[in-house]
């Protein structure tokens, strides 16, 4: 057994997918040591956590009406103990759906009478688990799309110190891209699940007792619900409620016992589109082993989608490999670790490079525009600093203040300790915020810069205390080394969306009230999962504010989402991803040695960058930034070469014709036969005997209409207008219009690259991007170059310019201080993000600087080009 193995508690609700996450923990080397169920008490019963066997234990077999709990079949529950020989812990769900919010609020889960979330019937659940088996560190589940049931299930298992395991999470937008692939998955494996519910639009009493991943089912719920228009998201899957399903076997060696319920033992109930059976007689019955084969052999057949995405494996192929020697695997190679993380001094030439110049001064800066707080650059020793705030206003509708730091003249050995100068740190962000009427549930995003990555662990405990509701801002946190001002180990950068001032409510003398949180999207997924590394802690993958105020958008019962439960508006949304570094998902470790490389690893983190793009909804990339940890110039020069062909060859026209999935065009699906032939055992040989590679080469039975739309990124129909260099407008009428018309394709979004000192988990790279979603109104965005500058205007439904995000490179100080000067006689500067390579003197800052400055000391810096420049410089112009 791995060191890394997990002790698993399996949640279980009698369906599928919560069996087939047990497998999917078992592939992955955990060890399942009990399984729990909440079940409906309508009759009152009490429950006492072990359950017997018998299913006449209890024989109400009554629905409630739960969000969050599958309920129907809950008689047969009891059964699950002695088919899979592990102990099973049941509770009666106690409680209501209080908190219907997507994202689950521990604060929000009680009425004023003390009534509590039915999320809440968990604790006392887990708790009797626990106490039986203290080992156990985590929990498993079977959510696929619904971000419902993982926000609570993961929020209990964070008050409870378990490791959340959510292997089916976006499984339907994993390789090979299919509604049904996680049915055929569970029929390779011999996971017999029955429909014992239906409530959709061509599903009836004939399709109840159907074994769900039988390929004769898969295609009558396929033909039946696309008569409907129901195969959309994951109906193929359930994932609406269109059907439940009640598991009664699956491979040897994990199931003992099957379950056994004859036509007699079924009752069908229900009226008006919507029937269920009521079982009663189940019994458990003994399996006979196929002769040669072992209770693992089934692990052989588990289908574990690729690592990577298709069109990931194909530019992983076409961009050549690393010369020879320039392998890297980050944590384990000791030349790297001694470089990036030696106290004492280092003879080779690299050290001085990565230790580099102080800067000489830092400041504190706060500017205020319309619709966002930018914070930049607070440290310990705090400083005496004042926020220009009108006083009959309480978010100004532009204030800011720049305060010098003290010079520091003690050595970084005898400063405060890190601890301290966070806790003085977070005083002042609290205090800011305050000032401006805001809390940190209003940050969308931060910035952490450390000494030392060493010091993580005791920055981020202290860090994580500062957010107590869901979905805290994104984060990047690097490493600068010797680069800090002497005597800073810390220092906090923070965006803050303002909510949105509503005229003529409350009662505040007419100002408007402020608004809370609604128009602030967030992704905080904190399972492992294969789809993309989860966040366990406080920092999400990605944050969504809208960049205006629509004056059209007034209705606060507006309940419209989108496909991924997203409110929609009229503006244009920008979105701030978390930096991603190359953690396999399921494992959260880094690939290893004999995998890894540089050039794996730079695409392996942009995939995710991807992933959770397009979950947030992300049409366009403003900007994207790229650190490295090179260990030379040599190697710096040569990663940022790949870090470029990597870039644009994402956005390059053979990738973008193949990233999206084509929902089949004209072409007609073929009718089948109610009954098929089982697979040629000669096409299974050819096939290498691998039954998942059958059931799934190609998903031959599926129709084009059970392919599941991946989001297009760039998606070139929401980029409805942009302005090349050649300023000649242009429109994408369709996703592949650049690929058959002499119209170019949509130009690579600016990119530079940063060298620091570490990163987290001593990753080698780290992409971190700000997103843009294209409002319904058809908002756009335009771009040019002026130079060494990249300008990136958007634009509302009406055509004005609301946000100017420019891009520059200079090639000395004198060069940056002349663009300083330019930035600060701009209409409405808002953040400027200085990215220097040597010890800056910024005095001239204090007195010269209308915006919030944010500085961010590297090794080096280069352009889009790979050009090694003095300092890269990104601001933002609110319009």
């Amino acid at each position: 057994m791995s060191s890394d193995s997990l002790n698993v508690v399996a949640l279980i609700s009698g369906g599928k997918d919560s069996f087939f996450s047990i497998l999917h923990c078992l592939k992955n080397g955990h060890r399942v040591l009990a399984l729990a169920n909440l079940y409906p008490d309508v009759n009152g019963e009490d429950g006492d956590g072990r359950y017997a066997t018998s299913p006449n234990q209890t024989t109400n077999d009554e629905e409630i009406d739960s969000h969050m709990y599958q309920t129907v079949g809950a008689s047969i529950i009891p059964l699950y103990a002695s088919a899979l020989n592990l102990p099973l812990y049941r509770q009666p769900i106690s409680g209501s759906a209080i908190n219907t919010s997507r994202d689950y609020s521990v604060s929000k889960s009680t009425t004023s009478n003390s009534d509590s979330d039915e999320t809440e019937s968990l604790l006392p659940l887990l708790a009797q688990v626990l106490a039986a088996h203290p080992k156990i560190n985590a929990i498993s589940t079977g959510a696929i799309l619904s971000s419902y049931q993982r926000t609570r299930i993961e929020s209990v298992a964070l008050r409870l110190g378990l490791t959340s395991l959510g292997y089916l999470w976006q499984y339907p937008y994993l390789a090979p891209y299919t509604q049904d692939s996680l049915l055929r998955d569970m029929a390779a494996v011999g996971q017999d699940a029955r429909i014992i519910k239906v409530a959709s639009g061509g599903l009836d009493v004939r399709h109840l007792w159907l074994n769900v991943a039988d390929g004769t089912t898969v295609r009558k719920l396929a033909r039946e619900m696309g008569r409907f228009g129901g195969l959309v998201g994951g109906s193929m899957l359930g994932e609406g409620g269109e059907y439940e399903t009640l598991a009664v076997d699956g491979p040897v060696g994990v199931w003992k016992k099957r379950i056994v319920l004859d036509e007699k033992g079924r009752k069908v109930c229900g009226d008006g589109g919507v029937w269920s059976l009521r079982m009663t007689g189940s019994v458990i019955e003994e399996k006979e082993r196929a002769e040669g084969k072992g209770e693992d052999e089934w692990m052989e057949r588990l289908r574990v989608p690729e690592l990577f995405d298709q069109e990931f494996e194909r530019l992983l192929r076409s961009v050549e490999l690393e010369p020879e020697g320039r392998r890297w695997d980050g944590e384990d190679d000791p030349v790297v670790v001694s470089i990036l993380h030696s106290d004492t001094d280092n003879t080779r030439t690299t050290t001085a490079q990565l230790n580099g110049t102080p800067l000489k001064y830092f400041t504190q800066s706060i500017h205020t525009t319309e619709s966002t707080l930018y914070i930049s650059n607070l440290h310990h020793p705090p400083e005496s600093s004042t926020t220009n705030t009108n006083s009959t206003n309480l978010i100004p509708p532009s204030a800011s203040s720049l305060s010098p730091a003290t010079p520091s003249t003690s050595s970084s050995t005898t400063t405060t300790p890190p601890n301290e100068q966070f806790t003085t740190i977070a005083n002042q962000l609290l205090h800011h915020l305050s000032t401006h009427g805001l809390s940190p549930s209003h940050i969308t995003h931060t910035t952490i810069l450390l000494r030392s990555m060493s010091l993580f662990s005791q920055i981020n405990t202290a860090y994580a205390t500062l957010f107590t509701t869901p979905n805290p801002p994104s984060r990047v946190t690097i490493a600068c080394g010797d680069r800090l001002p002497e005597g800073v180990d810390v220092v906090l950068s923070a965006i803050c969306h303002l909510p949105r001032r509503r005229q003529g409510h409350g009662d505040d003398g007419g100002n408007g009230e402020i608004r809370g949180d609604e128009d602030r999207i967030g992704l905080h997924v904190q399972s492992r999962s294969y789809w993309a590394p989860a966040n366990i802690g406080p920092y999400s993958q990605g944050i969504s504010v809208p960049i205006w105020d629509d004056d059209d958008d007034t209705d606060d019962d507006n309940d419209d989402n989108d496909t991924n439960g997203h409110p929609t508006n009229n503006s244009a949304r920008l979105i701030y991803i978390a930096g991603q570094i190359p953690l396999i998902p399921s494992t959260m470790s880094l690939p290893t040695t004999s995998t890894s490389s540089f050039t794996t690893q730079a695409i392996l983190s942009l995939q995710h960058l991807w992933r959770i793009g397009r979950v947030m909804n992300v049409d366009w990339w403003i900007s994207c930034v790229a650190f490295i940890t090179a260990s030379s110039p040599a190697d710096a020069e040569w990663q940022v070469k790949r870090v470029g062909e990597v870039w644009r060859g994402v956005h390059a026209p053979e990738f973008l014709s193949q990233d999206g999935d084509d929902d089949g065009g004209d072409q007609e699906e073929e009718e089948e036969e109610e009954e098929e032939e089982d697979i040629d055992i000669a096409e299974r040989s050819l096939r290498g005997n691998r039954p998942w590679a059958v059931t799934n080469s190609s998903l031959s039975s599926s129709s084009h209409a059970m392919n599941t739309h991946r989001r297009a990124l760039p998606n070139c129909p929401a980029l409805a207008r942009h302005t090349p260099t050649n300023n000649d407008n242009f429109q994408y009428s369709d996703y592949d219009a650049h690929l058959n018309t002499n119209i170019p394709p949509p130009p690579t979004p600016p990119i530079f690259t940063a060298q620091i000192n570490s990163l987290p988990r001593s990753s080698s790279i780290e992409w971190a991007a700000i997103g843009l979603e294209i409002d319904k109104k058809r908002a756009y965005i335009s771009r040019c170059e002026e130079g060494d500058r990249y300008i990136c205007h958007i634009h509302d439904h009406s055509g004005a310019l609301v946000l100017r995000v420019v891009h520059a490179s200079v090639v000395d100080e004198e060069a940056l201080m002349e663009l300083l000067g330019i930035i600060n006689i701009s209409e409405e500067p808002g953040l400027v993000e200085v990215f220097v390579c040597d010890g800056l003197d910024l005095h001239f800052l204090e007195d010269t600087v209308r915006c919030s400055v944010q500085v961010i000391p590297c090794v080096s810096v280069w352009d889009a080009e790979g050009k090694n420049v003095f300092a890269a410089v990104r601001w933002r112009e609110h319009v």
